[in-house]
């Protein structure tokens, strides 16, 4: 064979080349072959997967996605309730400064001290029992927003998951509460609703949202749930 700068070798309908030093005329046949058996081994064909490989393949694929869209899934909720959870902040320093000019608790999100840009009035906890008012709603495709103000139960205020795999989840404020009074005041709790006045109730697993979502704790077997600080 004649050795010059570059060596190609065609090999399986494949073209490889490669440096050789000036001395490469001068390789013994064991140099040689040290220097070409990397360069043939290369060539094999690489595309082609067993189905044993395949299957390794999706078998890894279906783990990965098994662990990573539902931890995706609870990024983007938390993503979203941290938001709900800002608003509820807001909504709660304007009820405050309402009640220390008034007297008494805002009934309508428009005598606040605040903007709330939503348009929609879909409502969580419903007026269908005349026991209990809800003063006013305000929502947008992912969230609903009341203002409760019945003084003869409770005043608070509710936001609700109003779409969504955690639809009828809640955050909840109550300045003062004669239903639940193991509950306590002042303090945003997570609330997965399952029945009563509501016009949408929470169908998933108790804690799938409350705890396992905002890393809330349950408060004495109810359904609600106390928050980190």
């Amino acid at each position: 064979m004649k050795l010059k700068n570059k060596i190609t070798l065609i090999f399986l309908n494949r073209s490889i080349t490669t440096s050789c030093a000036s001395q490469c005329p001068n390789m013994g046949s064991r140099n040689l072959q040290r220097l070409l058996l990397p360069l043939l081994n290369n060539t094999r064909d690489k595309g082609a997967f067993t189905l044993i490989e395949l299957l390794v393949v999706v078998l890894i694929i279906g783990i990965l996605a098994a662990v990573a869209v539902p931890q995706y899934q609870k990024t983007v909720e938390k993503s979203q309730a941290t938001q709900a959870l800002s608003i509820m902040k807001m909504l709660v320093e304007a009820q405050k400064v309402y009640f220390l000019t008034n007297g008494q608790y805002a009934t309508q999100f428009n005598e606040l001290d605040i903007s709330l840009p939503w348009t929609e009035q879909r409502e969580w906890f419903a007026n269908g029992d005349d026991r209990y008012q809800t003063a006013d709603t305000l929502s947008n495709e992912n969230w609903t927003a009341q203002l409760y103000t019945d003084t003869r139960f409770a005043n608070g205020i509710f936001i609700a998951r109003n779409s969504g795999p955690y639809r009828g989840a809640a955050f909840v404020y109550y300045f003062h509460n004669t239903w639940h009074k193991n509950l306590p005041l002042r303090e945003i709790l997570c609330r997965e609703a399952k029945s009563g006045s509501f016009a949408f109730v929470f169908q998933q697993s108790k804690g799938s949202y409350c705890q396992k979502t905002m890393n809330g704790i349950n408060i004495a077997n109810t359904e609600f749930y106390t928050l980190p600080k």
